[in-house]
């Protein structure tokens, strides 16, 4: 739709649909009407809304809440690949054809516009869940599988260790929570089923990596929280480790990056060859995986 050609899942535009027409919004109305009907038993519910993956196609009415001349532009930095291994520099291709066809500012739109469908649906489902029987007895957790590069890093889609692919969202609705906040400190997608299992008062097996996440549930600030930094593994022998403060990134051929997201969220300057790091790569590095798990077959 974009008129575009090689880049594949990179197309957008807006469609001429209502919303109940969109498969996203069928799975937000059957999830609303199983959260509307009374249970005698505990129960689970998985609602998995598409968008914002790609394609970037939603009803115009979400474009229109984006209109272009307000859209920003990711922030790009001039040389920002410099500093970085050749091992991780990603093929601009699909970076130069969006932006040669002056369509950069509408790939944004797109995604804005798919996003915000996306939290449409998700708030029929809770629209639901409140209105039902279950709405004081229910915990809720959303979250997204990885984060996407709009450009940034010259970059468009995931798979990479930098902050904008690796980070996704995680909100909780728990009954016993105190008050709403936002929790800054690094956790992972393995801690949602040790935390749903402890809200639930269920004992987990033995053996999970995963950690509790309800001290931070009540305090998102708590001082007693001490889980060790979290690892994402980008491929096999591929790792990068996150703290609150560091990203430390190793590669298979043994290049590194180290970024201090106290003074470069952005992750512009690679400071692996700097001497004062080396204390900050031993501690992150420490919980990269020593070997790399056999595949499963499929």
């Amino acid at each position: 739709m974009n008129g575009i050609e090689g880049t594949g899942a990179l197309d957008w535009g807006p469609l001429d649909v209502p919303d109940e027409e969109m498969s996203d919004w069928k799975v937000a109305e059957w999830a609303g009407e199983r959260l509307s009907e009374p249970y005698d038993r505990p129960f689970f519910l998985a609602a998995g809304v598409f968008r914002p993956h790609g394609s970037w196609y939603v009803p115009r009415k979400y474009f229109d809440m984006y209109p272009l001349e307000s859209v920003a532009l990711p922030a790009i930095l001039e040389g920002d690949l410099a500093d970085v291994p050749e091992i991780s520099r990603p093929d601009p291709e699909a970076h130069e054809r969006v932006v040669s066809h002056g369509q950069w500012r509408d790939a944004v739109q797109a995604y804005l516009a798919s996003v915000t469908f996306a939290d449409a649906c998700i708030g029929k489902i809770l629209d639901a869940l409140e209105r039902g029987p279950n709405a004081d007895n229910t915990v809720v957790v959303l979250w997204s599988d990885h984060g996407l590069h709009l450009g940034e890093k010259l970059r468009w889609g995931k798979s990479t260790a930098w902050e904008q692919a690796t980070r996704s969202l995680m909100i909780w609705r728990d009954d016993q929570a105190v008050e709403p906040g936002r929790c800054d400190q690094p956790v992972g997608l393995i801690d949602i089923y040790p935390t749903l299992a402890a809200l639930c008062g269920l004992t987990p097996p033995s053996g999970l990596e995963g950690q509790d996440l309800r001290p931070l549930l009540d305090d998102p600030d708590s001082p007693d929280w001490q889980r060790p930094p979290v690892v994402t593994t980008l491929w096999p022998g591929v790792y990068t480790v996150r703290s609150e403060r560091w990203r430390y990134t190793r590669y298979l051929d043994g290049a590194e990056e180290v970024y201090d997201h106290s003074n470069d969220p952005e992750e512009w300057t690679n400071l692996a060859e700097l001497p004062e790091v080396d204390r900050i790569k031993a501690e992150l590095g420490r919980w990269m995986p020593q070997a790399a798990a056999e595949p499963v077959e499929r």
